[in-house]
């Protein structure tokens, strides 16, 4: 069980990496990122270390109109939104 927790980790983190990659893509730099969602461009370096978006910073680029992602879209590991209450 442990080994499969794991495997379904290392898959989520490809995941989220990928959608970090397709966001850089839409804005072009970590700067612009950074702008959009309202953090610096150090937070958004921090991601692309970490391998994920911050769950707020997801909340909040997906309650934008300009921006064609959605949380679920940005965060592939987190299954249950409900807990997570938009903070900005």
């Amino acid at each position: 069980m442990k080994e499969k927790d794991e495997v379904k980790r290392a898959s989520d983190k490809v995941s989220n990496l990928k959608a970090l990659r397709k966001l850089l893509v839409f804005f072009k730099t970590k700067s612009a990122i950074g702008r959009s969602a309202e953090v610096s461009r150090n937070t958004v370096g921090q991601w692309f270390t970490r391998g994920a978006i911050g769950k707020q910073s997801a909340i909040f680029l997906d309650k934008k109109d300009d921006v064609p992602f959605t949380k679920e879209q940005l965060r592939k590991d987190v299954s249950d939104w409900s807990k997570y209450k938009f903070k900005k």
